[in-house]
């Protein structure tokens, strides 16, 4: 990764259409910078955040901003969906003495346990799939359960269904990819050699390893509800649509 294609990304004159272009030539495909095309393509990230505008790219203060604007953004999701998850992640913690309702036996629908139970089975739906896919990988079938219980819980009217685990691997695959490489040109100071650690230290952040599970969430999230995917998943929606619908990434795309 050059500092050249960085000052790309930074540079107020790069707009939406002609990073587009750049992808469909290949040009970025080898540059490790795949997983943040797909956070400005999916609208997770802002390519010229507001805060940073009046910055010009040949000042060290300008790359500063630009990456800082995107992390505090980033930091915040990433820390609201880890926060979700350790929600979901634990038991019940009702009325001790109502035995009645909070009870892993007892049939109520005011039970506690059976929004618990729900999502156990949703998660035994979810890890089948993945599964079948035979990753050699823990770290990605952990990555893609996650995400994908996370998501469906959020998302009750869709929740999870087959093949949506084949939609968010390339997203969790090219995040994992980049994340590794960042980490290897960051001993070597990376495309911000020889600059202050305030750069070095954003870029990390930018592709933190330990963040691949909640960007995942973010872009896929993006991919389904923003960009129109969940129409290809109709559940108890009367005239569900499909691909040939409304779908406003692809009208974007033509445009």
């Amino acid at each position: 990764m050059e500092r050249s294609q960085w000052n790309e990304f930074l540079t107020l004159e790069l707009a939406l259409p002609k990073l587009v272009l750049r992808c469909f030539t290949c040009e970025v495909s080898t540059s490790g910078l795949r997983s943040l095309c797909w956070k400005f393509f999916l609208g997770v990230l802002e390519i010229c955040p507001e805060a940073s505008r009046a910055e010009t790219v040949s000042d060290e203060n300008g790359f500063s901003e630009r990456l800082r604007s995107w992390m505090d953004f980033l930091n915040k999701q990433r820390q609201r969906y880890f926060a979700t998850k350790r929600d979901l992640e634990e038991k019940p913690q009702g009325d001790e003495e109502d035995l009645v309702s909070n009870n892993p036996l007892s049939d109520s629908t005011n039970s506690p346990w059976q929004e618990y139970f729900t999502r156990e089975h949703l998660k035994r739906n979810i890890r089948q799939d993945v599964t079948r896919m035979d990753f050699s990988s823990k770290e990605m079938s952990d990555v893609l359960l996650s995400v994908l219980l996370v998501w469906s819980v959020e998302n009750p009217a869709v929740s999870y269904q087959q093949g949506m685990h084949d939609l968010l691997v390339p997203f969790v695959r090219t995040l994992m990819e980049d994340t590794t490489r960042a980490a290897s040109e960051s001993q070597s100071a990376g495309p911000f050699e020889g600059e202050n650690a305030e750069l070095r230290r954003l870029f990390m952040e930018l592709f933190d390893r330990g963040s691949v599970e909640a960007d995942s969430y973010l872009v896929f999230d993006k991919l389904m509800n923003d960009a129109g995917l969940r129409a290809w998943f109709p559940r108890n929606q009367p005239q569900a649509a499909r691909a040939e619908q409304d779908l406003p990434l692809f009208h974007e795309c033509h445009e």
